[in-house]
């Protein structure tokens, strides 16, 4: 599952307990690269809206803290002023009423976004559909354009992902989605030619990468992988080697 967040804006509070708000933006490259198109959410909401949940930071191992009463993607011209302002490439966006719960943690949520201790919202997706385009002028060097996202949750956070797309499962520093989106445009079908041969450009952007994780591996202490065994840093690195020994042999 990832995560991409955004300030909470032109909230309505009704006296029903309901608040409405912006839970993404259409159109708009996010911090993390990722552009989602209007219609993305289209097929989650028409499909499983009965499945989707409030919840907060996230938390599935606890209670939901409300209902959506409603989800729906508006256009450019239903956008309220201050979102167009903080995202000019702004097409459209998701917007959700939810009604906050009469418990405990309901209620300590709902007092926090009166007045104003809680000022971001959070989405929790898969990505379905996506395709990746190169683009020098922005930040990782790639976009992925999300065409279709199965959404799992909408939630309010403390602090989001900065707009950014985070794997809940690996790290959060920002080179890591850099190395996605090279490996992953590297991948693609008709990326390799007959024969396995790599340019030697797409050799240099695979080397890069591999550089880059293993920066990343030598600073913290990766998760446990799926078989519940903890995975080492020097056991990663070892499988970086024998990666590296592999890319040795596709450029010659």
């Amino acid at each position: 599952m990832e995560y991409k967040a955004l300030p909470i804006l032109s909230k309505e509070i009704g006296q029903d307990r309901v608040v409405k708000s912006i839970f993404s933006v259409f159109g708009n490259v996010d911090d993390g690269g990722d552009r989602i198109w209007p219609g993305a959410f289209a097929k989650t909401i028409t499909e499983r809206a009965k499945r989707i949940k409030v919840l907060w930071q996230h938390d599935s191992y606890s209670p939901p803290i409300g209902v959506p009463i409603s989800i729906t993607e508006i256009g450019r011209f239903d956008l309220p002023e201050d979102l167009k302002a903080l995202y000019p490439d702004a097409s459209g966006a998701l917007l959700a009423s939810v009604q906050y719960l009469e418990t405990p943690r309901g209620e300590e949520v709902l007092a926090g976004i009166r007045a104003g201790a809680i000022t971001e919202n959070s989405i929790g997706y898969d990505a379905v559909k996506w395709d990746l385009e190169e683009d020098p002028t922005a930040k990782w060097g790639t976009i992925r354009n999300l065409r279709e996202v199965r959404l799992w949750d909408v939630s309010p956070v403390v602090w989001g992902a900065n707009s950014a797309t985070v794997n809940v499962k690996s790290f959060s520093d920002p080179r890591l989605l850099s190395l996605a989106h090279q490996v992953a445009l590297l991948t693609a079908p008709g990326a390799l030619k007959e024969g396995r041969v790599l340019s030697s450009r797409n050799l240099e952007k695979l080397q890069s990468a591999l550089a880059m994780l293993q920066e990343v591996l030598t600073a913290a202490e990766p998760p446990p992988d799926d078989s519940g065994k903890a995975l080492t840093v020097e056991s990663v690195l070892a499988r970086l080697s024998i990666a590296e020994r592999e890319l040795a042999q596709l450029s010659t």
